[in-house]
């Protein structure tokens, strides 16, 4: 057969069609027969205190050059010999030695280089030795070394909430309804490392927008990526170029009605009656740790992955064992990291006999750097649990 100039034409215009339309995507999802069910309704013993359930494994007060307070909205991501310690709500980002001496600051606010004006969320790219910070107010992705020197800022074309590395190619974006003619109605956006868009998904069908954030998370993993929508019982497992559901919570009778979610006036009217899982969710190789909204109050239950066995924080009558899983900033292995207040816990121990009691009796040397000095720098607390 004779190719004329016009049928090359053709034909090249015809296979840029096909390679544009039918691009692979980056991430697809996949059907779990085994959906781990988890019972928050479990009934536990209710005499169960930290000797129990959880046992110490280091305690290092922070040592930085400044004194440091701290919001609540924490994080900690360990590195090889270091460790990153994170405040997003007043926009502070430290590199720590093992020991909690403070090695050096990743940026600052302000508008200069190698600065952010906000911190929505922070990881380490452990393909390219970077610690990346994504700051919305600018929509911006701010890139450090592992020493916390500045490389480079790159702008966003889109709003978010918070991100996760998906690998050495890949980000992914959950935006949380905070959605632009960029993003398009979607609250999963996977981009390239310059952050530009990929593949959107999750799309924005049912909840409305409105002038505040819902629920929902995204959670760098170990090994995996956690997601959960907003107003859901289910966590997906972003791993290995799939995205699937992994966890479902079993609230009962108070699972989220999809069809209370259309529209701002059954949502506003109704959320107070339904439960869902909160932003607040770790996973070592052996627990899940989950936040969930309860009757109007935030709860935690504790998953053990190997034995099926469900510890409900509600059901716990130990004060301290409440501090330790509210204040989880991190995960590695099965080891999970507190930041502890030493403010806030004093003024506990003070309301509180049995806490302190409790705190004596599992960790004397906690009570001790609490007492002697309670208004210092906070402590990374770092436990195993292990019932």
């Amino acid at each position: 057969m004779r190719y004329t100039t016009s049928n090359i034409i053709i034909l090249i215009i015809f296979l840029g069609t096909i390679g544009c339309n039918d691009q692979m995507p980056i991430l697809t999802e996949t059907t779990n027969p085994q959906i781990k069910n988890i019972n928050s309704q479990a009934v536990n013993d209710t005499t169960q205190k930290a000797n129990n359930l959880v046992s110490r494994r280091k305690i290092i007060p922070v040592r930085s050059n400044d004194s440091i307070f701290i919001s609540g909205k924490n994080k900690i991501i360990l590195l090889d010999d270091n460790i990153l310690f994170g405040d997003c709500k007043i926009g502070l980002l430290l590199l720590l030695d093992k020991n909690g001496k403070e090695m050096a600051t990743v940026g600052r606010l302000g508008s200069g280089a190698g600065q952010y004006h906000s911190i929505e969320g922070f990881n380490v790219d452990n393909y390219h030795k970077q610690i990346i910070v994504y700051s919305n107010e600018t929509m911006s992705l701010l890139k450090f070394d592992f020493e916390g020197k500045f490389i480079n800022k790159r702008k966003l074309p889109f709003y978010g909430w918070d991100f996760a590395v998906l690998d050495s190619s890949h980000l992914v974006f959950f935006l949380n309804q905070n959605t632009n003619r960029k993003s398009g109605m979607y609250n999963l956006l996977v981009t390239d490392h310059e952050g530009q868009i990929e593949q959107k998904l999750f799309p924005i069908e049912s909840l409305p927008h409105m002038v505040f954030t819902y629920t929902g998370f995204i959670r760098q993993g170990q090994s995996s990526i956690l997601f959960s929508e907003p107003f859901s019982d289910s966590i997906y497992v972003i791993k290995d170029g799939t995205y699937t559901p992994e966890y479902t919570i079993d609230f009962g009778n108070k699972k989220f009605p999809a069809a209370l979610k259309n529209n701002s006036q059954t949502l506003l009217e109704n959320n107070l009656n339904y439960d869902w899982v909160e932003n607040g969710v770790y996973e070592s190789n052996s627990f899940l740790v989950v936040k969930y909204n309860e009757d109007r109050k935030n709860n935690y239950l504790i998953y053990n992955k190997k034995n099926g066995k469900v510890i409900l924080s509600r059901s716990i009558k130990d004060d301290f064992m409440d501090i330790l899983i509210q204040s989880i900033a991190g995960v590695q292995g099965d080891t999970f990291y507190s930041i502890i207040d030493p403010i806030l816990f004093r003024v506990a121990l003070q309301k509180h006999a049995a806490m302190q009691q409790s705190v004596e009796s599992f960790d004397p040397e906690l009570l001790s750097l609490i007492t002697t000095n309670p208004y210092g720098n906070p402590i990374i607390y770092s436990f195993d649990f292990k019932f």
